[in-house]
């Protein structure tokens, strides 16, 4: 790494227990094993598609969307290919007794997920301050990872609940439909209705609906990318579909939260109705 990708902020790494070494994202084909490897850093991986089987010494872990495995230092491991399959990869200078899980779970709003994955876009990248930022994901990683400890067993329907609303979250801007993740979860409709319902306190439907409104609203206020683009780019059918539950959920048209920037969105007029805004 060239010594000017590191000169944005003068005052960086300042905790030097856990730093980051390199990260990245990795993908492969089923079959496409990874072979026995180590390294002398720790290494977390966050899976993020497909199914394999992560091997860790003499472990082996079901490696699965939103799987958090952490390998200590000198340790062989390698991952065994079921399907294709996709995961961050992020590697750590720390104690090798650093508090971390072997295995963790990610939380209903993708925390490790969203970490990992501006872990591995700032590693290559020169934005302003961009050690300044790898440090405080690196510390926000690391809170994540202890915090872990202190978890109680997940149940499996709050497991479910997650692989849901990982696969929403993945999918919104493709039409995809509440039947077809609970056939892919092996669960019924109704039952992921249910327990979405009781866990999250809304509906599938509402969940996924504040997933394309909240995209949209922030594409909407930040660029000037036409209606219909956005429309598509989060799973609405029209700009007329977009414009209506803009409408719903600001009290605005789309042509008026552009034009005013004072306007505060999550705060409708009396007469329309906020479309809640899941946090991520």
């Amino acid at each position: 790494m060239s010594d000017a990708m590191h000169s944005f902020c003068p005052a960086l790494h300042k905790s030097p227990r856990v730093r980051l070494r390199a990260a990245g994202p990795y993908q492969a084909t089923a079959g496409n094993d990874m072979p026995f490897h180590c390294h002398e850093t720790w290494e977390l991986i966050y899976y993020r598609h497909g199914a394999i089987e992560s091997v860790v010494g003499s472990e082996v872990f079901s490696g699965e969307p939103g799987v958090v495995v952490a390998i200590p230092p000198r340790v062989a491991h390698a991952e065994l290919a079921h399907t294709a399959y996709a995961n961050f990869w992020i590697q750590l200078t720390a104690p090798v007794n650093q508090p971390w899980p072997r295995i963790c779970f990610d939380d209903e709003h993708a925390m490790f997920g969203h970490v990992c994955g501006a872990l591995a876009r700032e590693w290559v990248g020169q934005s302003h301050c961009r050690d300044e930022m790898i440090e405080l994901l690196v510390g926000e990683l690391d809170v994540l990872l202890q915090r872990s400890l202190e978890q109680t067993m997940v149940s499996s329907d709050e497991l479910l609940v997650r692989k849901a609303q990982r696969i929403m979250q993945e999918r919104f801007s493709g039409g995809v439909r509440i039947s077809d993740i609970a056939l892919e979860l092996g669960i019924s409709t109704s039952f992921l209705r249910e327990i979405f319902v009781e866990l999250r306190g809304q509906s599938p439907m509402s969940y996924l609906q504040s997933l394309k409104i909240e995209r949209a609203l922030g594409i909407l206020r930040n660029s000037d990318v036409p209606l219909e683009t956005i429309a598509d780019s989060c799973g609405y059918d029209s700009a007329s579909h977009l414009s209506r539950y803009v409408k719903r959920a600001t009290g605005h048209s789309p042509g008026m939260l552009r034009t005013d920037k004072t306007i505060v969105i999550g705060q409708p007029s009396a007469d329309h109705a906020l479309v809640e805004i899941h946090p991520r």
